[in-house]
C-alpha cells in the first residue's frame, strides 16, 4: 500500500534469472519446507485429538493451506515493495543491503519505523508458539518410540503432570548440541528440513505396503489411488533431500547411522526388547540412504561435485526413488504376519 512497484516482476530479467537452481534449492535450504512443517504437530498429536477422522485432516489441511496463502501473500509484497535503488545491482545483492531482515528494512525504508519495530518483536514472540508446539511433539515421538522398544524404558515414564518429563530433558540436550555443527539459522533450517522430508519416506512406503497386506481393513482416513500418490510423494522426498544439497545431507546421513547404533545398544541393553527387527523387510533403506548420498555428492547444491545437470539428476532421483518403492513393497512383511499385528493392535 506504501511502495508497491509492479514492475519488480519482471525487471532484471523476470522469472528465475539466474536459474531454477535458486528456486529449488530455496525449498529445502532457504527455509520454503521449514515453514510448512507445522501439519506434523497435528498428526504427532493425535492420539490426544477429539472426534480425529474429522478434526486431524481438518488441522493439517487447514494448516498447509492457510499458511501457503500467508506465504504467498508475504512473497508478493516483499517482491512489490523492494525500492528501485535496491535492484540496479541485480537480485542477488538484494541480501547484503537487507541483513537485519528484509520486511523490517524496507518498512524503515519506506518510513514504517513503527512496522519495523513490530516485525522485529515479533520475530522474538513468534517462534515460542513453535517451541512450544515441538517441545510437546517430540516429547510424545520419543515416548511412542519408547513404548515400541527402540530406545530405553526412562522416556516412557511420565511425571506428575502426565507429561514424558525425560524425553524433555534429553530433547533439550540434543537441541543444544545441534547448535555445534549447525551455529547458524541457515544452516540449521537446512540440516532438519532434509531430516523431516527423509523421515517422511518412510509413510508412503507404509500406505501402500498396507493397501495390499489388509486391502479390506476399516479405514477413518480414506486416500483414493493410495498407491500411485505413495510412489509420487516419495519421489518427491528424493528431490527436497537431493535440493538440500551435500554439505547438509552428509550430516543428516551420519545422524540415521547414529540412530542405528543406538537402536543395537537399546536392543542389548533392554531385556524387554524382544520383539524381532526384520532386518530383511527393512533393508531396502540402506541402498535407498547410500543411493540418496551419491547422488546428492555427484550433485551441484550445497558443495556436491557438480558432475550431473540438474535435469539429468531429477530423472535419476525419480528411476531410483520408484526402483527403491517398488523394492520396499518386494520385501513387506508377509500379508498374514501383518494382519496379525493389525488385529492386534486394533485390540
Amino acid at each position: 500500500a506504501v511502495g508497491f512497484r509492479l514492475e519488480n516482476f519482471h525487471a532484471m530479467g523476470g522469472f528465475a534469472p539466474n536459474g531454477v537452481a535458486g528456486v529449488l534449492g530455496a525449498v529445502s535450504s532457504g527455509g520454503v519446507m521449514f515453514c510448512l512443517f507445522g501439519f506434523r504437530t497435528a498428526m504427532d498429536m493425535a492420539g490426544e485429538v477429539k472426534n480425529p477422522q474429522r478434526n486431524v485432516p481438518l488441522a493439517m489441511i487447514g494448516a498447509l493451506a492457510i499458511c501457503l496463502i500467508i506465504y504467498i501473500v508475504l512473497q508478493v509484497a516483499f517482491i512489490g515493495v523492494i525500492p528501485a535503488d535496491y535492484l540496479k545491482d541485480g537480485w542477488d545483492k538484494i541480501s547484503e543491503s537487507v541483513l537485519g531482515g528484509p520486511f523490517a528494512a524496507f518498512a524503515t525504508v519506506l518510513g514504517m519505523q513503527w512496522l519495523a519495530f513490530a516485525l522485529y518483536a515479533d520475530a522474538i514472540l513468534s517462534p515460542s508458539g513453535t517451541g512450544l508446539a515441538y517441545t510437546g511433539t517430540t516429547a510424545r515421538i520419543n515416548y511412542a518410540m519408547s513404548r515400541n522398544r527402540q530406545i530405553p524404558r526412562i522416556f516412557e515414564k511420565l511425571n506428575r503432570f502426565k507429561v514424558p518429563g525425560w524425553s524433555l530433558i534429553f530433547n533439550f540436550v540434543v537441541g543444544m548440541l545441534i547448535f555445534l555443527p549447525f551455529p547458524g539459522w541457515y544452516e540449521l533450517v537446512g540440516f532438519i528440513s532434509s531430516a523431516v522430508v527423509l523421515s517422511l519416506a518412510f509413510g508412503p512406503v507404509s500406505l501402500a505396503a498396507l493397501r495390499y497386506q489388509v486391502p479390506d481393513l476399516n479405514r477413518p482416513f480414506r486416500v483414493p489411488f493410495g498407491i500411485v500418490f505413495s510412489a509420487i510423494s516419495f519421489v518427491l522426498v528424493g528431490f527436497v533431500v537431493y535440493w538440500t544439497g551435500w554439505e547438509t545431507n552428509w550430516k543428516v546421513f551420519l545422524l540415521a547411522l547414529m540412530g542405528l547404533v543406538m537402536l543395537a545398544i537399546t536392543r542389548m541393553t533392554n531385556k524387554e526388547a524382544n520383539a524381532p527387527l526384520n532386518l530383511k523387510e527393512s533393508i531396502w533403506i540402506w541402498p535407498y540412504i547410500i543411493g540418496s548420498g551419491l547422488i546428492s555428492y555427484l550433485g551441484s547444491y550445497g558443495k556436491g561435485l557438480g558432475l550431473i545437470s540438474e535435469g539429468l539428476a531429477m530423472v535419476i532421483i525419480a528411476i531410483f526413488s520408484l526402483v527403491i518403492f517398488v523394492l520396499a513393497l518386494k520385501l513387506r512383511l508377509p500379508d498374514e504376519q501383518a494382519r496379525s499385528l493389525v488385529s492386534r493392535e486394533g485390540k
